[in-house]
């Protein structure tokens, strides 16, 4: 498996701290290989992004819209208050 396709698989992976979902993503793979999941990131094949419960995650690209056109304004919502005392 490559890191895109453990995403596949996976759906997400909590991605708040870069080296440990690094880990976690290479350790799925067949062939474990940091260089492997840097390039998944580097080309867009992976991104981190908050779409899930306001932490990051790690995501297929592909993904991305439909997760953000159907939690996008619930997590907006979520954040209006904390952005006000900001």
């Amino acid at each position: 498996s490559r890191p895109a396709q453990v995403l596949d698989r996976l759906f997400a992976l909590q991605a708040q701290d870069l080296v440990q979902a690094r880990w976690a993503l290479g350790a799925r793979t067949k062939q474990p290989a940091e260089r492997e999941v840097d390039a998944a990131f580097e080309a867009g094949a992976i991104v981190r992004a908050w779409c899930l419960r306001g932490t990051l995650h790690a995501v297929a690209a592909q993904d991305v819209p439909w997760l953000i056109s159907l939690l996008g304004e619930r997590n907006l919502k979520r954040v209006a208050a904390r952005h006000r005392q900001l």
